[in-house]
């Protein structure tokens, strides 16, 4: 943790945050307890939600917990950015992106600005933690597969309870399809008012959002069909 400055002040707000968000969601509390916690950080993470009973066997625990480990990290994840700093509101399908530069996992600034590339661009919002993700990678790499020639994939880790060196031993073993940016300041997250992981934005070859949306259900094949020439 920086010490001193702004930095170190939005570092030990973004600590007291992670410790609230954790109290707010211990197995030993209520599933409502639970869910009431994660809708005061973001009202969409409680979307669906069931409560789920104690797991009986270990790996029946382990796969009835899942829901809750995933609702959990995305709860966290938005608390986290509310408190640190101000959203922006998410962005919004028909209007044109704001072009951002953001540095990748070796510092080397990568500016996201489909206009200019004159291709498509399609940015997710990921952390190494989200089972979301992992969840929706199969399909984020058959949309590369048929569109990855014609279409920009980028992947925005948002740093949080995360570490560089992390990051990129995940990225080596998984070898992800798309180039990993390592979003530290928050930018591309304020930008496109990213509300958990999992969320991906899709903008066309004219700079303007085609598509937003969360979760592991997303056809980025589909989407990705309307919006490549």
């Amino acid at each position: 943790m920086r010490a001193g400055g702004a930095g170190g002040y939005v570092e030990a707000r973004r600590c007291r945050a992670a410790r609230g968000a954790a109290d707010a969601v211990r197995p030993r509390r209520r599933p409502a307890a639970r869910c009431r916690a994660a809708r005061g950080a973001a009202d969409a993470v409680c979307a669906g939600w069931r409560p789920s009973t104690r797991c009986g066997a270990a790996d029946a625990g382990a796969h009835r917990d899942r829901p809750r480990r995933t609702r959990r990290g995305s709860a966290l994840l938005a608390l986290l950015l509310l408190v640190a700093t101000p959203l922006s509101a998410q962005s919004a399908v028909g209007e044109r992106a704001t072009p951002i530069t953001v540095l990748d996992l070796d510092q080397k600034p990568v500016r996201l600005d489909a206009r200019a590339a004159g291709r498509p661009l399609l940015i997710e919002f990921w952390a190494t933690w989200c089972e979301v993700c992992e969840a929706l990678m199969p399909g984020v790499r058959a949309a590369h597969a048929r569109y990855g020639t014609r279409v920009d994939f980028v992947g925005v880790n948002v740093t949080i309870n995360e570490s560089r060196s992390r990051v990129r031993r995940w990225v080596e073993r998984e070898r992800p399809p798309y180039r990993t940016l390592y979003d530290e300041s928050g930018l591309a997250v304020r930008t496109f008012g990213a509300p958990v992981t999992s969320y991906v934005v899709i903008i066309d070859a004219t700079g303007v959002i085609r598509y937003t949306g969360v979760g592991e259900d997303q056809d980025l094949m589909k989407i990705l069909g309307e919006v490549v020439p």
